[in-house]
C-alpha cells in the first residue's frame, strides 16, 4: 500500500511538472508578443511627462528640447559598461539629430565624473524629484547599450541593443 501511494505521488509530480512545461512553452510567446507590444508605446510624450534635469548641472530642461529635432537618439548606458563606453569614442552631430543619453545608474558622482573626464558633449537626463535627482526607470531596457531613435512626433523608428553594427545603426540616423 506504501508503496502505491509513493507511485502516485511520483506520477502527480511528473504529470504537474509536464503541464507546467507545456502551459509555459504555449504561454511564453504571448508573454513576449505583450512585451514588445508595451515596449513600442515608449514615447518622447512618457518622457516629457517627467521632470527631467541636466544631470552635470541638475537645471531643468524645457520641454520642447527633445522636440526641436527632426530625429532624437536616446541612449541608455552606464559609464561602468565596456559597451558604453566604447560609443562614446564616435564622434556624432548632435546638432542635426537630438542626442540624449539616459544613464541607468544611481552613482551620479562617478558618472560625472567619468563625463567630464571623457568630455562628453551629449545631454545626460535624469528626474528632478523632492529629494534631487535620480535615474530615469527604463524596465524595457533589457542590455546597455540601447539605442532608441524616436521621429519629430515621438514614434520609435528604430532601435538597438548592444554596439554591435553600430556603424550600420548611425548611418540610418543621418540619412
Amino acid at each position: 500500500m506504501k508503496i502505491t501511494k509513493i507511485a502516485l505521488c511520483g506520477f502527480l509530480c511528473i504529470s504537474i511538472y509536464i503541464i507546467g512545461c507545456l502551459s509555459g512553452a504555449f504561454l511564453r510567446p504571448q508573454v513576449l508578443k505583450w512585451m514588445n507590444n508595451n515596449q513600442s508605446r515608449f514615447s518622447i510624450d512618457n518622457l516629457m511627462s517627467l521632470q527631467l534635469v541636466n544631470m552635470q548641472t541638475e537645471v531643468a530642461i524645457p520641454h520642447d528640447t527633445l522636440s526641436a529635432h527632426n530625429h532624437n537618439l536616446l541612449v541608455f548606458w552606464s559609464p561602468t559598461c565596456k559597451y558604453c563606453r566604447q560609443f562614446f569614442n564616435y564622434s556624432l552631430n548632435f546638432k542635426e539629430v537630438g542626442i540624449f543619453c539616459i544613464p541607468l545608474t544611481d552613482d551620479f558622482e562617478y558618472t560625472r565624473y567619468y563625463i567630464e573626464q571623457k568630455e562628453i558633449p551629449y545631454l545626460q537626463l535624469c528626474i528632478a524629484d523632492t529629494n534631487g535627482i535620480e535615474a530615469i526607470d527604463a524596465p524595457f531596457v533589457k542590455a546597455i547599450p540601447t539605442f532608441i531613435l524616436l521621429d519629430s512626433k515621438g514614434n520609435i523608428i528604430d532601435q538597438k541593443e548592444g554596439i554591435a553594427d553600430i556603424d550600420s545603426f548611425l548611418e540610418k540616423i543621418y540619412k
